[in-house]
């Protein structure tokens, strides 16, 4: 299975519009255009079961040797490090992990953050219109985000119920 770059560029696109109820062609929504860059012509999605393997490699044996240090290795270093780590476990035959970014906020605070991707051929955000899914997980816990609909809006939150917002992506 392979999904062509537009398809995917389509579904990321509509999680974005969804967090905040956007017209598709509202000048707003061009923030989202100019911070993303899709730069494949076709996508190899993986399976739920061949993530759940990666996160469980990447929680017990990546995870333990990265330390955070602010600025220096932080969670857009954690992201990157998450997508090359993911195409060496594949064994560079997919290239279906990407490296989102946008807030995390808690609480009402707000601060810029960076996390990881995956199109799925079984599961995920978008499966019964795309024929395709997106999960997304925060790279410095291995925990995958929930897509919560809620009062007609998407919202993307971790199990310790932060709130991500999507902004853009590199795939």
């Amino acid at each position: 299975m392979s999904v062509r770059w537009d398809r995917l560029a389509d579904s990321l696109f509509e999680i974005y519009i969804r967090q905040f109820h956007e017209r598709p062609d509202s000048w707003s929504n061009l923030l989202f255009l100019i911070n993303s860059f899709i730069t494949d012509e076709y996508y190899y999605p993986i399976t739920k079961q061949e993530m759940d393997g990666f996160l469980s490699h990447w929680v017990n044996n990546v995870l333990p040797n990265l330390h955070y240090k602010l600025d220096v290795y932080d969670c857009d270093d954690f992201a990157m490090h998450m997508k090359v780590k993911a195409m060496e476990y594949f064994n560079y035959q997919y290239n279906s992990f990407g490296f989102a970014w946008g807030f995390l906020c808690y609480e009402g605070v707000c601060v810029g953050h960076a996390w990881h991707l995956f199109v799925l051929k079984d599961y995920g955000y978008g499966l019964e219109k795309y024929g395709f899914g997106i999960a997304m997980v925060e790279p410095q816990t291995g925990d995958e985000l929930m897509f919560v609909e809620k009062n007609g809006y998407l919202k993307i939150k971790s199990p310790d119920d932060f709130n991500y917002i999507f902004m853009g992506v590199i795939i």
